[in-house]
């Protein structure tokens, strides 16, 4: 049964992703020093780039179909995706190499590479699932792209009555960040099982490598 809360109009809300780009990029301002790879306005300037395109086209609800807003926020969630990997790595090597950096700062080095995680994930899944939030659309006139994601409330990967919304996206991302693995929704692109892979990796090593480390320094 289809839920009816779940209409066209929720699920072309625009303004959960940019409120939740926007926090972490906010948080961008507590990262050590020791957890980036440049300069410190590397990763801001970064989530700034994938904040952009969401603003300029529509913050608060999709109205209009543009490939090429699409294309350049798909490209910077990629890019925050890629350098906070690179951060977390960074850090590893300072905490390896004896470098100077305290349980405090590996904590919070550890929330923001976490939360930045998984805003990025959430970003991606909503852009890419089954060809965007406008292709998702049971109104579009052109029939949706084969899902990346299977919910649990699809009965195949042929059912396209199931319309997701931002937090289906974010539930996604959230339990791959903690769970280390797919939970209820299941990846079933290459695409989408490398993005698991990455994501699950960055999330294992920040929680198992950096916030470990932390606790036995306290």
């Amino acid at each position: 049964m289809i839920d009816p809360r779940r209409t066209p109009e929720r699920s072309m809300r625009r303004w959960p992703i940019s409120v939740a780009v926007a926090l972490a990029l906010a948080l961008q301002l507590f990262l050590p020093r020791q957890a980036s790879i440049g300069p410190a306005w590397l990763m801001p300037v970064a989530q700034a780039l994938l904040l952009l395109p969401l603003v300029l086209s529509d913050p608060v609800r999709l109205r209009q179909e543009d490939t090429t807003w699409r294309r350049a926020s798909l490209c910077s969630a990629l890019g925050v995706l890629v350098v906070n990997a690179l951060d977390l790595a960074h850090l590893i090597i300072a905490i390896a190499t004896g470098g100077k950096v305290s349980a405090r700062e590996m904590i919070v080095a550890a929330v923001v590479i976490e939360v930045t995680n998984i805003v990025a994930n959430t970003a991606i899944f909503w852009e890419i699932d089954r060809g965007g939030p406008f292709a998702r659309n049971p109104e579009h006139p052109h029939p949706p792209e084969h899902p990346d994601l299977l919910f649990p409330q699809m009965s195949d990967v042929n059912d396209t009555s199931f319309l997701t919304c931002f937090t289906d996206y974010l539930f996604t991302a959230f339990t791959l960040a903690t769970a280390f693995s797919p939970t209820d929704t299941m990846p079933v692109s290459p695409r989408s099982k490398m993005l698991f892979m990455l994501g699950g990796t960055v999330s294992v090593l920040s929680v198992t490598l950096v916030a470990a480390r932390a606790v036995n320094l306290f």
